[in-house]
């Protein structure tokens, strides 16, 4: 962790740097737990939020209305069963702030729980994802969708 990135990080944006601090914080504190509660705390609100979802029955669809929910924020492309992240907020905050960790933060957790809760919501079916790979040009999270 580079302490000039997270300064130069807090002048800039207060916000990014409070959500960085929360995640490693969390991951210092709590360690697995906090992946856990996160992941969990992602998939309720997912499925709780008030979007405007069309009802559809493919992934693929699925895949298309989330993308238009999270307005490109996390850019990332289906393959198969696996969700590839190529372009994700959290991973540049990441990189800005000098941090390097060969597993994902508990903010990745939160983003993936947020994932498949709104797919659970999309497709009327429980959805978990499994992280495949982190690295620093993409994540690959395997769907598991019980029928």
């Amino acid at each position: 962790m580079d302490g000039n990135s997270l300064t130069s990080i807090a002048k800039e944006n207060p916000s990014e740097f409070v959500l960085l601090a929360v995640s490693l914080s969390l991951k210092n504190t709590w360690g697995p737990t906090a992946n856990v509660a996160l992941y969990s705390s992602g998939k309720e609100l997912g499925k709780s939020l008030n979007l405007d979802f069309r009802n559809v029955g493919s992934l693929e669809e699925a895949f298309s209305e989330i993308e238009k929910a999270l307005n490109n924020a996390w850019k990332g492309r289906l393959d198969g069963d696996k969700l590839i992240f190529e372009e994700c907020v959290l991973r540049e905050l990441y990189r800005r702030g000098g941090i390097q960790s060969s597993e994902p933060l508990p903010t990745c957790y939160f983003h993936m729980g947020f994932c498949a809760g709104m797919l659970e919501k999309i497709l009327s079916k429980k959805v978990n994802l499994k992280v495949l790979s982190k690295g620093p040009l993409s994540c690959v999270e395997q769907i598991i969708i019980e029928e």
